[in-house]
């Protein structure tokens, strides 16, 4: 992820957590995101195998994630064809951004945020509540090393960056 790029959605998640003050989707607060880590579905459906730092993990799907960007807790999905994007859990888009030519879309969990980033095309709205599954966008066009890449952020509602990954990916295939 460029600099400028992960300095402009740092922004953008104090922005949202600091003016976030709505009413919690009933039955979907904190507390249930927070029972669900490691147990997230990923955003997409195929790929080649999984790495995260070094230790590389295979799969049966076809995709290739990893962690990126030194200290930054980014999950980076790549894949060498176009992806279409899923929400992971019930939430609300509670923003869309243009950055650097590619779309970022923030969904609010509770006290949590999710950033899916480098779409191409986005098939929700501000204020839309999305279910686990839902087609949320789409990533078009390879990045410059070919393949086509999904980024992942996610914080809290203090605009503390958390490392996605354990809650992405279960513990029984570490």
């Amino acid at each position: 992820m460029k600099p400028r790029l992960l300095s402009s959605l740092i922004f953008v998640i104090c922005f949202l957590s600091l003016s976030s003050a709505r009413a919690q989707l009933p039955g979907h607060d904190s507390t249930h995101f927070e029972s669900l880590k490691g147990m997230l579905a990923l955003p997409v459906d195929r790929y080649t195998h999984l790495v995260n730092s070094d230790q590389v993990l295979t799969g049966t799907k076809r995709m290739e994630i990893c962690i990126c960007c030194g200290s930054t807790p980014t999950l980076t999905i790549q894949s060498d064809s176009i992806m279409t994007v899923k929400n992971v859990v019930v939430g609300e888009v509670v923003s869309i951004f243009e950055i650097d030519s590619t779309l970022a879309v923030f969904t609010k969990h509770g006290n949590y945020f999710l950033i899916y980033n480098n779409l191409n095309a986005v098939f929700v709205k501000k204020g839309d509540i999305v279910n686990p599954g839902q087609s949320i966008g789409k990533i078009l066009k390879p990045s410059y090393n070919g393949l086509f890449e999904l980024e992942l952020l996610m914080s809290d509602n203090k605009a503390r960056l958390i490392d996605p990954y354990p809650w992405f990916i279960n513990s029984k295939f570490l």
